[in-house]
């Protein structure tokens, strides 16, 4: 099938010295049918020389007199050939996979335009990825535009003909043409990162002029998404309240200003931060978080009073019940969501870490399942012995090709060590894991509405299979270092069970019984029936998860509800005791001794695709994962 072509607009003022990475980027996608639109937008450096000195007849240059972003991507999609439109900055760079899993997301959802997320580096060197939390799906009314940036959208073109960009904005332009857009047509959000984003100061996202007069000509044009959408509201205020904090400390008067127009945006929180600048007073609270005053703070109280409370804020703050409130309320209710609520904080509050929390989970799954044990325990005995290859199972869905360098070294050693006949591995991805097993439809159609995540929707999968197949569950981030023992996995119930880390096996649901990543039994079993069973029934009647680690709610349950699934969990050995040491050790120097006594002890350790894996320390010594790079490439 031949692919589209796709046009990419690329609006430069003045940064010729920047534009190399950016189109670089460009014409290296995976997907090679496409044009790079260079609109110079008036520049006074030589954007031209910079174009033409890639000497690709896909790159074109125009030039226009200055008149603005906006005005610059107008005039790339006027002159633009391609079905899809799409756009890049000039102090950005594309990850090398955008185009072509956006392509995909399009074909699959049937979207008008896609956006995922972007990295955004800060002078300190840290990385924020904005937005934040994208919900995978379509977007609705409550949900946020803030943080979605141009340089992400794949855009059918058909969406530009009556919805250009507006170039009276100075900034939110992407936001304010997004508010525009999806009431007419279907936008979706993908949670992968596609963008690496590295504004300088003469980025327009540093212009606070800027950031003033957008926030009014939104509330002014939108008023609508802030009403609809208290992530939208929260997110505006925000921007404006720490401006105001900037501005206040260069004694910039237009501090003013951004608390008016926050206070109007915001709460009583908000209204009364205006009102207390009305009185003079705005100074002490601003002042407050000056590093000078927490200075003088730390000699009247301990540090390590004070780290407590930093922590216990930063719990509450992160604390999925509280972030989450609007959402479960609608889902589950005033009542449940209030006592989840109520009972995480409780736990924060009094460092019960999740005793209260857990409790009313349990309470929710005793009244949600406990029809389905009778079910479970009807069930035929599995066999006594398992005939044949031992399955195993791992799932990475956008395929192995696509996946992160750590993902690929974990499947190179499961394939290295799960060999044939004594064992059948399948590396599953979203093309070919219809071929094994039939979802149910509430699961599916709550997938394609985007309330399921990727996360949740793996966990159903590996339920599936586990109980039509049996066989082992391995997850793609678990490296594996040596012949794992096969009587071992075999036994009508496999886990990693452990006894260390006493502190999370205390505030973890699974207590050391059982570890999802790595979790094996026979086909039929009454602990996967129990599991199959309750999935179905459970995104049946509900859109939402009530706890990110609901699998682990499940297995709880089935810990408690389901005997005969008890006494198999119950007979499972421990071992892998020292199963993150690995993670925990890949980037410090390089020690044959260390790394073989952990190789001794443990056969798999489980990683996390989400970190940083360094090839030298600090000190030019080659790392943990050096090492193992260079193993899995002698093997290759």
């Amino acid at each position: 099938m031949k692919q589209p072509l796709i046009s990419v607009i690329i609006p430069v003022y003045n940064r010729a010295d920047k534009l190399k990475r950016a189109l670089d980027s460009v014409l290296n996608q995976t997907e090679w049918d496409l044009e790079a639109l260079v609109i110079d937008d008036g520049s006074d450096d030589d954007v031209k020389a910079a174009a033409d000195s890639f000497s690709d007849p896909r790159v074109r240059h125009v030039r226009q007199n200055h008149a603005g972003a906006c005005a610059a991507r107008n005039r790339g999609i006027a002159l633009a050939r391609g079905e899809f439109i799409a756009f890049q900055d000039s102090d950005d760079a594309w990850r090398p996979h955008k185009l072509r899993s956006q392509l995909q997301c399009i074909r699959e959802t049937g979207a008008d335009a896609v956006y995922g997320r972007l990295a955004r580096t800060h002078g300190d060197g840290s990385v924020s990825l904005y937005p934040a939390h994208t919900p995978t799906g379509f977007m609705k009314k409550e949900t946020s535009p803030f943080g979605i940036g141009t340089q992400t959208l794949l855009v059918r073109r058909r969406v530009f003909e009556n919805d250009l960009f507006d170039p009276a904005m100075p900034r939110f332009q992407e936001l304010e043409w997004l508010c525009r857009v999806r009431k007419n047509f279907r936008v979706f959000g993908m949670p992968d990162i596609l963008v690496d984003y590295a504004p300088g100061a003469d980025s327009i996202s540093a212009d606070p002029n800027a950031l003033l007069t957008a926030a009014q000509m939104l509330l002014k044009k939108h008023q609508d998404l802030f009403e609809e959408s208290p992530a939208a509201r929260e997110a505006l205020k925000d921007c404006l309240l720490s401006e105001a904090e900037r501005a206040f400390r260069r004694q910039d008067g237009r501090y003013r200003a951004c608390l008016s127009l926050g206070a109007r945006v915001g709460g009583r929180r908000e209204k009364a931060l205006h009102r207390l600048d009305e009185l003079g007073g705005v100074g002490l609270y601003l002042r407050a978080r000056d590093k000078e005053i927490k200075k003088r703070i730390q000699r009247l109280f301990p540090v390590r009073v004070l780290k407590a409370v930093k922590r216990t804020f930063s719990l509450l703050k992160a604390a999925e019940a509280l972030r989450r409130f609007p959402e479960k309320r609608r889902v589950f209710g005033r009542g449940r969501a209030l006592a989840l609520l109520l009972s995480q904080t409780a736990d924060i509050l009094t460092r019960w870490h999740t005793h209260f929390y857990h409790a009313a989970l349990r309470r929710f799954c005793d009244g949600e399942f406990s029809d389905l044990a009778g079910s479970a325990k009807t069930l035929p005995n599995v066999s006594a012995v398992l005939p044949g290859p031992i399955p195993v199972w791992t799932l990475w869905w956008d395929g192995e090709e696509a996946a992160p360098e750590c993902v690929r070294l974990c499947l190179s050693s499961q394939r290295r060590f799960f060999p044939a006949p004594e064992y059948e591995w399948h590396a599953l991805t979203k093309a070919d894991y219809e071929r094994y097993i039939s979802l149910p439809p509430a699961v599916l159609s709550r997938y394609r509405q985007g309330q399921i995540s990727l996360t949740h929707l793996s966990d159903v999968i590996r339920c599936e299979l586990l109980h039509r197949y049996g066989g082992l569950w391995i997850d793609a981030t678990v490296y594996v270092s040596a012949p794992p023992d096969r009587a071992a996995l075999a036994a009508p119930f496999y886990t990693n069970r452990k006894t260390t880390y006493p502190e999370n096996l205390r505030r973890l649901i699974p207590g050391g019984r059982w570890a999802c990543y790595l979790m094996g039994c026979r086909a039929g079993s009454p602990l996967t029936a129990f599991l199959t069973l309750a999935y179905a029934r459970y995104w049946e009647k509900y859109g939402e998860p009530i706890d990110y680690y609901l699998l682990d709610d499940l297995l709880d349950a089935v810990w408690r509800l389901v005997p005969a699934a008890r006494a198999l969990m119950e007979r499972a050995k421990t071992g892998n005791q020292r199963i993150f040491d690995l993670y925990e050790m890949r980037n410090a120097a390089y020690r044959p001794d260390r790394l073989d006594a952990l190789f001794r002890e443990n056969v798999f350790h489980k990683l996390s695709y989400k970190d940083e894996y360094r090839l030298v320390t600090a000190e030019g010594k080659r790392t943990v994962w050096a090492c193992l790079r260079e193993e899995a490439g002698r093997e290759v």
